[in-house]
C-alpha cells in the first residue's frame, strides 16, 4: 500500500484538482480525490510503525479539511467536492447507518 501511495505522489497536486480538467468537468472546482483514500494515506504510516508521521499527517489532513470547509463557507455553490465525500465518509462510519 505505501508503494501504490508513492505512486499517486502527492494527492494536492493539480492532477488531481477539477480544475485541470475543464473540458471534463466544466464548472466544477476542488479536488477529485476521496476522502477516505486522504485518510488511509494519513493513518497508513502509523500502521507501518511511523507513528509520528501518522500524526503529522493527520493534522495536516485536518487542516486541509478545515481550509476546504471555510472556502466553501464563503462560496456562493455552498459545499465542495470533498466535504460531500466528508458528509458521505462520515455518515457510513454512523453506528445508525446499517
Amino acid at each position: 500500500a505505501a508503494e501504490d501511495f508513492q505512486r499517486l505522489g502527492d494527492l494536492n497536486s493539480a492532477q488531481y484538482m477539477y480544475e485541470s480538467y475543464p473540458e471534463i468537468y466544466p464548472n466544477k472546482t476542488g479536488s477529485f480525490v476521496p476522502f477516505g483514500l486522504r485518510l488511509l494515506e494519513a493513518e497508513l504510516p502509523h500502521r507501518l510503525g511511523n507513528t509520528q508521521q501518522s500524526l503529522d499527517n493527520l493534522f495536516t489532513l485536518r487542516h486541509f479539511c478545515h481550509t476546504q470547509r471555510e472556502a466553501a463557507a464563503t462560496s456562493s455553490s455552498g459545499s465542495t467536492a470533498m466535504e460531500d465525500d466528508y458528509t458521505a465518509y462520515m455518515a457510513a462510519q454512523s453506528p445508525d447507518a446499517t
